[in-house]
């Protein structure tokens, strides 16, 4: 009885490893990088030297502004709320081709809720930071 529970276990373990994660775990189809997600209104014209992101849809438009070139070096972007990423798919904040620069301030406040898609290594609310 024993061996015939055990040899179900690893039969059953050795199927579900075999499974693309999608079709174990419920990722959000939509992700907070999707046009007319994000919202770059908080950036102006990127003259200011400190900014606050305050919404999910702001933190998102961080994440759109680095991955489009903005470096934001020399710039610090401070959290002005706690965020919730729930209900849509976090695209990190900073690529291979395109690092976040500046300072980041949390300023104390959580961001939660966040499903991350992307390539490891760069996995994360930042995928990829430099000084």
């Amino acid at each position: 009885m024993k061996k015939k529970l055990l040899s179900i276990l690893v039969i059953l373990s050795l199927v579900l490893s075999l499974m693309p994660a999608s079709a174990v775990f419920a990722f959000p189809s939509s992700t907070w990088g999707d046009a007319g997600v994000y919202d770059v209104s908080w950036y102006g014209d990127g003259s200011a030297s400190t900014f606050t992101v305050s919404t999910p849809a702001g933190l998102a438009g961080l994440a759109h502004l680095v991955g489009s070139g903005v470096t934001f070096a020399n710039k610090t972007v401070t959290l002005g709320a706690a965020i919730s990423l729930s209900g849509k798919t976090w695209m990190p904040i900073g690529t291979d081709g395109n690092p976040f620069k500046g300072i980041f301030n949390g300023a104390g406040y959580a961001i939660t809720g966040m499903s991350v898609y992307g390539a490891a290594p760069y996995m994360g609310l930042f995928g990829l930071t430099d000084s």
